[in-house]
């Protein structure tokens, strides 16, 4: 491993990365929702028939920048 050539790097990386400002720097994450699914483990009696699971979900992305002062809606 070149460890000096990892430093390079690194300093060239945090020179593009000082260009922006926190304000203008997003992260986006997308969540699921598997509404009509029916859960695995119940505390029924009986096991579940042998049926096919629903894949109907509701998808979410959440985006906000760094500092949390602007939010994109859902």
């Amino acid at each position: 491993m070149d460890i000096t050539g990892s430093k390079e790097k690194i300093t060239q990386i945090k020179k593009v990365v000082n260009i922006y400002k926190s304000v203008n720097t997003y992260n986006c994450n997308k969540t699921s929702l598997f509404w009509l699914q029916t859960p695995d483990n119940t505390l029924a009696t009986k096991a579940q028939s042998n049926s096919k699971k629903k894949k109907n979900r509701i998808i979410i992305h959440v985006t906000t920048n760094v500092t949390g002062t602007y939010k994109l809606n859902l």
